[in-house]
């Protein structure tokens, strides 16, 4: 099913929003309580800041970074499509936990400044590209390279923004 990366970025900022705001509620009504009970009002804030809370809210830079190193992690087989967690971390490789997305064979990508073989699989941005075609579909490919590229920033096509970013 076509998924647009930005709907998904949008429903999990909304999602992250409740428990951030809860949690620091949470941490203030602790802190007054101390505050009151040792009676520091008058040296004592028991307001907390949103960098203090420990739950992070949806951060698109950090999160879309965060799903091109997944991407690479899948490149090269350490995860899977498939399978949840961790899969590959040593020992006996077994190709057959990737179906939906098969890894890089010997676990060598190319890593250019620019596109030497149009569509190779063993370059990285291409790899990339179909990575997000085969998750996302084929459908909302181009908009969801304009998005990752939009969030990395820099000019040039999406695809030699994100060819930058490997570099």
């Amino acid at each position: 099913m076509p998924t647009l990366i930005k709907d998904k970025f949008e429903a999990w900022e909304k999602e992250a929003q409740d428990p951030f705001d809860q949690l620091k509620a949470n941490e203030e009504e602790l802190n007054k309580i101390f505050i009151d009970l040792y009676g520091l009002q008058d040296e004592l804030d028991y307001h907390v800041e949103d960098k203090d809370v420990s739950v992070s809210l949806a951060d698109r830079e950090r999160d879309i970074k965060s799903l091109i190193s997944y991407a690479v992690g899948c490149m090269f087989g350490r995860y899977s499509l498939d399978e949840e967690g961790l899969v590959f971390a040593g020992g006996q490789f077994d190709m057959g936990h990737y179906s939906k997305f098969k890894p890089d064979v010997d676990n060598i990508l190319l890593l250019t400044d620019d596109e030497f073989f149009q569509n190779d699989e063993t370059d990285i941005t291409n790899k990339f590209v179909n990575f997000v075609s085969v998750v996302y579909g084929k459908e909302t490919l181009e908009d969801n390279l304009q998005y990752i590229a939009e969030t990395l920033g820099g000019s040039g096509t999406s695809r030699a923004i994100i060819r930058k970013y490997f570099v």
